[in-house]
C-alpha cells in the first residue's frame, strides 16, 4: 500500500473581475419604444406628443423623449379607483287600479270600508 502526501496550496486566488454591469436605461427613447413600451400605436404616442400630454424633444428633425419625461407622463395618466354611483330611486309608482270585480278589487274596498269606520 502505498501513502501519498498531499499538500494543500495556501495562497489566495486572484479575484474575479467584477461582472459587466448592464447597460443603463437610455437618456431617449423614440417612439417606437414609447409605444412598444405601452402597447399602444405609434399614431396615438404621436397624438399626445401634439396634444401636449407627452413633452418630447426634436434633434435633427427626429422626435425624442427623455426618460424622465417618459416617467412623468406616465405617473400622470393613473386615476383612482372609482366606485360606480348608486342607482338613482326613482319616484314611487301610483299603486295600480284592480279591475272591478276582481278579488283584488273586493279585498281593497273592504279594508278601505274598514279604515272608514
Amino acid at each position: 500500500m502505498t501513502v501519498t502526501q498531499t499538500t494543500w496550496n495556501t495562497t489566495p486566488l486572484p479575484l474575479r473581475p467584477p461582472a459587466p454591469r448592464a447597460p443603463a436605461a437610455p437618456a431617449f427613447m423614440t417612439i417606437r419604444d414609447v409605444a412598444a413600451a405601452c402597447k399602444l400605436s405609434e399614431t396615438a404616442v404621436r397624438r399626445a406628443i401634439s396634444e401636449g400630454e407627452l413633452t418630447a424633444v426634436k434633434l435633427r428633425s427626429r422626435l425624442r423623449i427623455t426618460r424622465a419625461d417618459f416617467d412623468v407622463w406616465i405617473a400622470s395618466q393613473r386615476h383612482a379607483p372609482t366606485r360606480p354611483a348608486p342607482p338613482q330611486r326613482t319616484a314611487t309608482r301610483a299603486p295600480r287600479v284592480a279591475p272591478a270585480g276582481s278579488f283584488r278589487a273586493l279585498l281593497h274596498a273592504d279594508t278601505a270600508q274598514a279604515q272608514t269606520r
